[in-house]
């Protein structure tokens, strides 16, 4: 978070601890249930569905996708 966002110019340090609090209390119930959920015909491991969720969230928070944050 803090190589991605080193600055509050899109996340305030409150925010951006609200958003890890988050992703570490809900990232395992949610491979849980795309495990349980899904059927891989490539088989991935769990580090590679936290990565794909890290990219979509760093794409999610850019100002240039239309991100702002209500203060």
């Amino acid at each position: 978070m803090e190589k991605k966002f080193p600055d509050e110019s899109i996340l305030s340090a409150d925010e951006k601890a609200l958003l890890y609090d988050t992703f570490v209390a809900t990232i395992d119930i949610g491979i849980d249930k795309i495990r349980a959920a899904f059927n891989e015909p490539v088989k991935t491991d769990n580090l590679q569905l936290v990565k794909s969720v890290c990219n979509f969230l760093e794409i999610f928070i850019k100002p240039e996708s239309g991100f702002t944050a209500v203060n």
